[in-house]
């Protein structure tokens, strides 16, 4: 594969979504998460690493309850069932090639993991590790070529299934990103209390990754990053494929539009129903700023249910992104 693409948002906003979506397309291969990117293009990002100490680092990077290696999960993936024969063979392929750099060292990885298996036409890996949005800038630098898709979902909604997700309870009441950074590093998420985090806590860290990511973006170039909207992913998947592909610079063929028949079209409307009105009222009045700045609706929640079902943009969608793109 040529180069690597990422996924990135808050985490229980789509990127799942958007990767079963990718896998349609003949140029994209979309992996599980890495999650050491970021630890090498942050920690590591000056250090001369021999391959072993390379390894290590990527060797050290685990799930959220600890019990589980990513790169086991990559090798699972790939039916690789020899660990020590691939990595062998990862480390003959960078000497052979004398790769020195991260960059270099990753795609090397990746490309051992998956290039058997994989057919020829494919091109571009695609990464959905959502917290790389915290590192963009970092990890622009590790890989120039690279774009960026950020996922975002009306935070009420999100924060809602962030608290079924154990291991994004667990990042929040950690304090991530502020008191655990790389938190796949060495384990360091499992050996916090695995707490359960309310929905509260939840849609305040939405807004602050959400906004941490908008941050991050401010030096990089337009043509490096694409902000999209799940809603709109389920609502209208096919012209939001036809932008997000035009972004990646890839032709949409024909057998794609199959990816547009993923989503769940009820999925939205499911989402109104089930939300509780105080705690719609609740999570609305948090972070009431943010949810405008990105064109979600902040009236009563019945005027959602009632209106905003079918996600038609009208008067404040349109007002939202006039405000957003022309500064009126």
């Amino acid at each position: 594969m040529q180069n690597i693409h990422f996924i990135v948002g808050t985490g229980r906003c789509g990127t799942n979504l958007l990767n079963r979506m990718f896998g349609e397309h003949p140029k994209l291969l979309p992996i599980t998460e890495t999650h050491f990117i970021s630890t090498l293009a942050t920690r590591f990002a000056d250090a001369s690493l021999s391959l072993e100490d390379f390894w290590q680092i990527l060797d050290e990077h685990y799930t959220s309850n600890g019990e589980n290696r990513w790169t086991d999960t990559h090798l699972q993936e790939a039916q690789i069932t020899d660990k020590a024969a691939f990595k062998k063979q990862f480390s003959q392929h960078c000497t052979d090639h004398s790769y020195t750099t991260h960059a270099q060292r990753v795609m090397a990885f990746l490309n051992t993991c998956y290039q058997k298996n994989t057919p020829d036409k494919k091109r571009f890996l695609i990464d959905k590790t959502p917290q790389y949005g915290l590192h963009l800038q970092a990890i622009s630098r590790l890989f120039p070529q690279s774009k960026f898709i950020h996922v975002i979902r009306d935070g009420r909604f999100a924060a809602i299934s962030m608290t079924k997700h154990k291991g994004i309870s667990r990042l929040i009441t950690a304090g991530h990103p502020d008191k655990v950074g790389n938190f796949s590093y060495q384990a360091k998420l499992s050996k916090t209390a695995p707490l359960q985090a309310t929905s509260q806590e939840a849609i305040l860290y939405w807004q602050k990754v959400v906004s941490r990511i908008k941050k991050q973006t401010n030096a990089l170039p337009i043509s490096q990053y694409l902000e999209v909207q799940y809603e709109d992913l389920i609502v209208y998947p096919r012209e939001t494929l036809q932008q997000i592909y035009t972004f990646l610079d890839l032709p949409v063929p024909a057998s794609q539009w199959q990816a547009a028949l993923t989503p769940d079209p009820q999925a939205l409307v499911r989402a109104y129903a089930n939300i509780q009105p105080e705690d719609y009222k609740i999570l609305t009045n948090l972070v009431k700023p943010t949810l405008e700045e990105h064109g979600y609706f902040i009236g009563n929640l019945s005027e959602l249910q009632n209106n905003k079902t079918q996600y038609q943009p009208d008067y404040w969608r349109i007002k939202s992104i006039l405000r957003r793109f022309l500064n009126i």
